[in-house]
């Protein structure tokens, strides 16, 4: 922890602010808005493909090799999930189920197109922040949700984005105390399962216990937040 908070943190700040520039990294993306059209998703003129393309790889890389943590789980002895799912995915019974062309067959994601995308940093010279706030304007119920023990899309990082966004309900939802959230059991009892923000149509949700994969951890808070959203448009 010392190491990465002497070495590691500095080196990865000053990479983030070379491929961010010096203003921040909020700014550019603001003056990119554009109410009455969708936003597009275009590489940033204030951003480099090749600084992007390091700070991405190193800051990303350092907690791998400075603590051999995983970054999808960072809690000791943390494995990934396993991919049995996908055969239940490409079965006839559940494409059926969820009217899925039966012509496509579900497909995990590919290495070798991720590795394209990253070595030209299009996963941080790109920001979706302008598209979120097109549809908060618009007061389309968003929800946003992170495991507390995910460390690449970590709650810390995810919240900031949503504290950071410009919209009509900016300032209730950066003024909104956090709230307990539970499921319930068939026996009534309510588990804690989490805490949220939430102001107007935008909700953030810190998922107890929960890696990358929020669904594998904790399969019924995550079916009960699926269910809460899409019925009621917010959580409670």
């Amino acid at each position: 922890c010392k190491y990465l908070e002497k070495v590691i943190n500095p080196q990865c700040l000053s990479a983030l602010e070379k491929c961010y520039g010096a203003a921040d990294a909020t700014t550019s993306v603001h003056s990119l808005r554009d109410n009455a059209t969708c936003v597009s998703l275009e590489p940033e003129p204030w951003r480099t493909s090749s600084e992007c393309a390091y700070a991405d790889r190193y800051c990303n890389g350092a907690l791998s090799w400075t603590t051999y943590a995983n970054t999808y789980d960072v809690r000791v002895g943390a494995r990934m999930p396993p991919d049995d799912y996908i055969s239940y995915l490409q079965s006839k019974e559940f494409m059926t189920a969820v009217g899925a062309n039966p012509g496509i067959q579900y497909a995990e994601c590919s290495d070798s197109v991720f590795d394209q995308f990253s070595s030209t940093s299009d996963e941080v010279s790109r920001s979706a922040m302008a598209s979120m706030e097109y549809i908060l304007d618009r007061k389309v119920p968003m929800l946003l949700y992170t495991g507390d023990a995910d460390f690449i899309c970590n709650w810390y990082g995810t919240m900031l984005v949503a504290r950071a966004l410009r919209w009509h309900g900016s300032k209730t939802f950066q003024d909104a105390g956090q709230v307990p959230w539970k499921w319930p059991t068939t026996s009534g009892k309510r588990i804690d399962a989490g805490e949220y923000w939430s102001a107007d149509n935008l909700t953030f949700l810190r998922v107890y216990q929960a890696g990358h994969e929020v669904p594998y951890y904790q399969p019924q808070a995550s079916l009960y937040m699926l269910a809460q959203f899409l019925w009621h448009k917010q959580l409670y």
